[in-house]
């Protein structure tokens, strides 16, 4: 994995992120960042709690009787690997607007106190086992 903040490596041990809540989008100074990491560096637990979540959305569109993510339900609810494989767009897109606290989470597990937090999530791609991620962040001190 590597974290960079307007193009400088960072150590990943001072990052972490803040909850990206309805309403409430903070302008501090922020920074353009990089985030690069592979798909082995998911594994197993982030693949797990995605799997569930995409279980989970079948059990809640059965309940409810209507369906959240018409994609998952027309491609019938894959595993997380085989979404991945076929429709790696969707995949990125429930990363980010369902699954971001569990993402970063499983990434940056904090050994250090955060001094760079991730305020906002612009795009994530994949391609070749790896993914590619920008956005803002702000000095934690500044918060």
């Amino acid at each position: 994995m590597f974290f960079k903040s307007e193009g400088e490596l960072v150590d990943a041990s001072i990052v972490h992120y803040r909850l990206f809540e309805f309403g409430r989008d903070i302008e501090l100074n922020n920074k353009k960042f990089e985030l690069t990491f592979t798909l082995d560096e998911l594994k197993p637990d982030f693949i797990i709690l995605a799997d569930s979540f995409i279980d989970q959305c079948r059990v809640d569109d059965l309940e409810q009787g209507f369906i959240d993510i018409p994609e998952l339900e027309e491609l019938n609810y894959p595993d997380f690997f085989s979404l991945l494989n076929n429709s790696p767009k969707l995949a990125t897109d429930l990363m980010i607007d369902y699954l971001f606290a569990d993402l970063f989470d499983h990434l940056f597990k904090r050994t250090k106190e955060a001094k760079i937090i991730i305020n906002k999530i612009h795009t994530l791609d994949y391609n070749n086992f790896e993914f590619t991620m920008t956005g803002e962040t702000f000095q934690h001190e500044t918060f």
